[in-house]
């Protein structure tokens, strides 16, 4: 069983922390929570940091601000997505929060449909951002060459999809690669198909 996904709360007002925890925690995260941007930073540079996989940051906070915040998590953490919330920030602000890598940003009073929407969305980019990062890293090792492909990854069109499939990437090998067939001949055994073309 996968352990929970873990979100950083942060946020000044009690009521948003207290809101915003459950209705997350009844999605089946796990939620930890913080009222200013010192403790947020903190909790980053812990050992259990690394645990956290997204943070919901309020930009108007006291002490330290959300921008602020923002930029200094960034640079503890590039991969951490960071969705930025406010109920009275500009399009400045936003634009501004986007400049320093945040992935979203939400406005109060928070809907909580959205909130849930983009932080699925977040959470998968990030997850497809770490896997492509492990795949290249293994194809740049030379893990992969062409003497352990079967025929059908011999010509060129192919070879990207037996990379990828040697991964364990069976499922997204197979979108990849626009207007090419999929062969069935491969070792995840899948039938003939042709892959939906992306624009």
């Amino acid at each position: 069983m996968r352990p929970p996904t873990t979100i950083l709360l942060v946020d000044d007002e009690p009521g948003i922390r207290r809101s915003l925890g459950e209705a997350l925690k009844d999605e089946g995260y796990q939620v930890v929570k913080a009222e200013r941007g010192e403790q947020a930073i903190d909790l980053l540079h812990n050992p259990d940091g690394e645990s956290l996989q997204l943070m919901l940051l309020d930009v108007w906070l006291p002490g330290q601000d959300g921008l602020e915040t923002l930029k200094q998590a960034k640079q503890i953490r590039p991969d951490l997505p960071v969705v930025m919330i406010s109920g009275h920030a500009s399009i400045d602000t936003a634009l501004q929060a986007t400049k320093l890598g945040a992935f979203d940003f939400l406005e109060k009073p928070i809907d909580l449909d959205r909130l849930l929407l983009v932080v699925g969305n977040a959470l998968r980019q990030s997850k497809l951002e770490r896997e492509n990062q492990r795949l290249l890293a293994e194809v740049e090792g030379g893990r992969f060459s062409s003497r352990t492909a079967p025929p059908c990854a011999a010509s060129w069109p192919m070879w990207p999809w037996w990379r990828l499939l040697k991964a364990g990437y069976c499922s997204r090998a197979r979108t990849a690669v626009a207007r090419r067939r999929w062969p069935a001949c491969c070792t995840c055994r899948a039938p003939a198909r042709t892959p939906p073309s992306s624009r």
